[in-house]
């Protein structure tokens, strides 16, 4: 399954940069205000994929909201619940699924509300889906069937079925990441392909006001023209993002631009869980678009035999109500 393979990658990722010597420490030098990586950004990365690989089991609650203004209707909003295992290669998922009115296709999946599938409701039309996956027995609801079926192992038709988002994406991964589910371990790889002389870390002093104000303890870094917060003492997780397609013909004293075009910008907030930190929420833009991820961790790395991944569970949850994060 996708998940499971994708936190093998990244170990296979850390072992090839471990391999390098990227974890060696060399010396740069200042430059307009900035300074070149002190070998910091490629050992950040891997701090991250190491720290993001450590939480192998975990189940959540979550909601996700797509529109464009805010304030404004939704075009789609998503409510489940994810839970799994990593150590025995399992993983539960159910969710409910509203496309608003505002949505570009208000029924994408063709149904005819009241037939037990969709539900039409005052927000939209609603569909119910879910999956289970284990080494010996797969299985998915889709949003078009009123029936649990059995599917081939090792297969995943529909990623969102199995894996919801990936939250270990957050921060590194764009907007267009996201609204796409790309995995993390295809998302680090763009951030390993650099030269360590060409990413720059930013003097505190030196952060354009959009980064104000400033988390002391973070590490800022230009990656390409796209501006990273990392909170080193947080689990390595970036917290801030920013990039932006410039004019440089009309550069403002803040260091912004008039009529820059954000490509994707991100802010992601943290909790603490069991000793891990973890998204609590992410909040992409990309022009006047947003994708709101909410979390609510349920737990974090519990021991063995402390989830229930049957089908009894999934089709006994696939019937109750979803009640939205506070």
């Amino acid at each position: 399954m996708t998940a499971f393979r994708a936190i093998r990658s990244l170990r296979i990722i850390a072992c090839v940069l471990i391999l390098h010597g990227i974890t060696t420490p060399t010396t740069g030098k200042a430059d307009d205000g900035m300074l070149s990586s002190k070998q910091g950004f490629h050992a950040i990365v891997l701090e991250s994929v190491a720290a993001r690989a450590e939480v192998s089991s975990g189940e959540f609650k979550y909601t996700i909201v797509q529109y464009q203004e805010e304030g404004e209707d939704f075009e789609w909003k998503k409510e489940g619940v994810f839970a799994y295992d990593e150590r025995q290669s399992l993983s539960i998922h159910w969710f409910l699924h509203t496309f608003g009115k505002k949505a570009k296709d208000p029924n994408p999946w063709g149904a005819t509300p009241g037939n037990g599938i969709a539900i039409q409701t005052d927000d939209g039309i609603q569909y119910r889906g879910g999956a289970l996956f284990s080494p010996q027995l797969a299985l998915a609801r889709l949003p078009v069937s009123d029936r649990t079926r059995k599917i081939a192992v090792g297969t995943s038709p529909n990623t969102s079925l199995f894996v919801p988002f990936e939250w270990r994406a957050f921060g590194f991964a764009f907007y267009a990441d996201v609204d796409r589910n790309t995995p993390f371990d295809k998302v680090i790889p763009n951030y390993l392909a650099a030269e360590e002389v060409d990413i720059l870390e930013i003097k505190h002093k030196d952060l354009p006001k959009s980064f104000q104000p400033v988390v002391n303890r973070a590490r800022y870094f230009n990656y390409g023209g796209c501006v990273l917060c990392v909170e080193v003492d947080r689990d390595y997780w970036v917290t801030r993002a920013r990039f932006a397609s410039p004019s440089k013909a009309s550069a403002r004293s803040d260091g912004g631009y008039v009529g820059e075009s954000v490509i994707s910008e991100c802010t992601v907030y943290l909790e603490q869980v069991n000793g891990y930190w973890v998204p609590a929420r992410a909040l992409y833009k990309s022009g006047k678009r947003r994708l709101d991820f909410q979390m609510d961790w349920k737990f974090v790395n519990p021991p063995e035999g402390k989830f229930v991944f049957s089908k009894e569970r999934l089709e006994e949850n696939l019937q109750t109500s979803f009640v939205p994060i506070p």
